[in-house]
């Protein structure tokens, strides 16, 4: 087996076992666990932890637990038990739709696990598109509810309507902004500080 195979066998293993977790747990217990699994890492990092690294690592792991494990949920789900979802929701089954929607789960979910090794720009795009996805789907299901009285748990239930469309992208969100303000405005790690007055020598004019 060549050496890139063994290299993503670990990564296989963790999307495996993270899929089992949220299965068992639940959706409330599976998210909660994301800032108890950043405290762990930062209670084990080697780094000073500034307040620039303490959001790091919280973002880090809502994006890829959160957008990356959830994403590759929802792959599943919409794949492989769609007509179930649709009922949940309180929608019509057999249609093509589920489909489509698993395979942007998919999309986002590989994306945000590879935000684990590439940062920067992809976190802002990644929060930013998934948060307008979760948003608009938010948006959906409340005018379900205002105009056809659908009360379904998967249309109206705190999990999905508003801890997964409302709360968690608002979450990252600010999470991002705090991260991105913090890493525009707060000292570079190259600055050398100023030498104080005492140590200054005035050169002769």
């Amino acid at each position: 087996m060549s050496k890139t195979v063994l290299r993503f066998i670990p990564v296989i293993q963790l999307i495996g076992i993270g899929w089992m977790i949220r299965l068992y747990i639940g959706t409330t217990l599976f998210i909660a666990l994301i800032p108890l699994a950043a405290l762990i890492h930062l209670w084990r990092d080697k780094q000073p932890r500034t307040t620039k690294r303490v959001l790091e690592v919280f973002l880090l792991y809502f994006l890829v637990v959160g957008y990356g494990f959830g994403g590759l949920w929802g792959f599943v789900g919409h794949f492989f038990f769609g007509d179930m979802i649709a009922q949940d929701i309180g929608w019509a089954t057999g249609s093509q739709f589920q489909i489509e929607l698993a395979f942007y789960h998919l999309g986002f979910g590989v994306v945000g696990i590879l935000a684990w090794w590439i940062r920067d720009n992809l976190w802002t795009a990644l929060a930013l598109g998934k948060a307008i996805f979760l948003y608009g789907a938010a948006y959906v299901h409340i005018r379900d509810i205002i105009l056809f009285d659908n009360w379904s748990p998967s249309n109206a239930g705190f999990e999905v309507l508003y801890l997964g469309d409302l709360i968690l992208p608002t979450v990252i969100l600010a999470l991002l902004a705090a991260y991105k303000w913090h890493s525009y405005t707060g000292p570079s790690e190259d600055a050398q500080p100023l030498p104080s007055p005492a140590h200054v020598q005035l050169q002769p004019s």
